[in-house]
């Protein structure tokens, strides 16, 4: 999954998969199109995100779409912090698996 926030605030979930770049010879890519707008982001991440494990269970697509959801704006450096931070008080044990996070915003 690839969710978008859209500039109003929606969520947008767009269901691809994929696999580590360079992790493997040979892959098959997932290609999906989105209409992007001025004020738009996407964010890309690891399964260390929605894997990481907390007494509520894992953290999920779910809660990840929640963060975006409730976060004040779309800017790219703040989702990530606000994904990070909501994963790490959702662990109740250290982080295990890999973070990684990346968000873009279309500004023209």
């Amino acid at each position: 999954m690839a969710p978008s926030r859209r500039a109003d605030g929606t969520v947008e979930v767009v269901a691809v998969r994929g696999v580590l770049l360079g992790a493997v010879r040979e892959i098959v890519l997932d290609e999906r199109a989105i209409d992007l707008r001025r004020g738009d982001s996407v964010v890309l991440y690891t399964d260390g995100v929605i894997e990481a494990r907390g007494s509520g269970g894992l953290f999920g697509e779910q809660r990840l779409v929640d963060v975006l959801a409730a976060a004040p704006s779309g800017n790219p450096s703040e989702l990530v912090d606000r994904i990070r931070a909501a994963v790490t008080t959702h662990q109740d044990v250290p982080q295990a698996d890999d973070l990684a996070i990346l968000a873009f915003q279309l500004t023209a």
